[in-house]
């Protein structure tokens, strides 16, 4: 254990030769790090992520200023300019890395991909009949950009059933806003979950078959940087505002939005037919 702590504090000091600084207190150490960020259990939620920074940030303090002493004490002592070059390009590399891999903690990949994506735009699977789109699964922006597309080309679209477990609550909105646009129906046979019954409710028919459920909880977000730059109060409150415009009653807007974001309510039909869920709104 003494040694292990001599060894680090060594580094600190600018005691190291350049190559083990390069190799193993830098390269090798950086290696470690990401190896066991990558094994971490997903999600990543607000704790994990914020020791995920605090071991990154720590780490990179210690490799960067002892990496710098390093070249300070090489410098002084004339050594060959090769290695002080290799030892410059080694601390900006391991920097650039760290600073990456903290961003893709603060900023999960998959939000990346959902905000970034630039690959083809896929239709979204139809009905024989034409007159129903499907929009399944996850709701994100990729699917929303889907959605736009097959409404473009298929100009009968009547009604959208819906089956998913949310998503994200932006990207909802879109959508919702397109469906009240065109005057079409929505459509839920299985479940529609958390920002799905946004999409439900922006329907001029809105339809729950005998099977279908729909559920309803407060937002969360599993990302730093969403939660510090988004004022979840504000967004609640736009959405409470939306369901009130859809003719939802003030009680079940109410105990939607009490209901905390690990759990779901799942409301009875009659529940749903007395709080104005499944009115038309034609």
């Amino acid at each position: 254990m003494w040694e292990r702590a001599v060894y680090f504090k060594n580094h600190w000091l600018g005691l190291h030769s350049i190559p083990r600084v390069v190799w193993i207190n830098l390269f090798a150490f950086s290696l470690i790090i990401s190896v066991l960020l990558d094994l971490a259990p997903e999600p990543l939620n607000n704790i994990r992520v914020i020791i995920g920074l605090t071991v990154l940030s720590t780490f990179l303090i210690w490799q960067v200023i002892g990496a710098i002493r390093t070249l300070q004490n090489a410098l002084q002592d004339k050594v060959d300019i090769t290695l002080i070059a290799m030892l410059s390009i080694a601390i900006i590399l391991v920097s650039a890395v760290s600073i990456w891999r903290s961003y893709e903690l603060i900023y999960p990949p998959q939000e990346q991909a959902a905000t970034f994506e630039t690959a083809d735009i896929q239709p979204l699977p139809i009905s024989d009949d034409g007159s129903t789109i499907f929009l399944l699964g996850d709701i994100n922006y990729p699917v929303y950009r889907s959605f736009l597309r097959t409404l473009e080309e298929n100009k009968g679209i009547e009604t959208v059933l819906l089956s998913s477990p949310g998503g994200i609550i932006f990207a909802a909105r879109a959508i919702a806003n397109k469906i009240s646009e065109l005057g079409l129906n929505t459509k839920v046979e299985e479940n529609c979950f958390s920002a799905c019954t946004l999409i439900f409710l922006s329907g001029d028919k809105r339809e729950l078959t005998e099977n279908g459920q729909l559920g309803f909880h407060l937002y969360a977000t599993e990302s730093i940087l969403t939660a510090s730059v988004l004022d979840i109060e504000e967004q609640v409150e736009k959405d409470k505002a939306y369901l009130r415009s859809r003719g939802v009653a003030e009680d079940f807007i109410q105990e939607a939005y009490n209901t905390p974001p690990t759990e779901i309510w799942v409301p009875s039909r009659e529940r749903l037919k007395n709080a104005g869920i499944l009115a038309s709104n034609r």
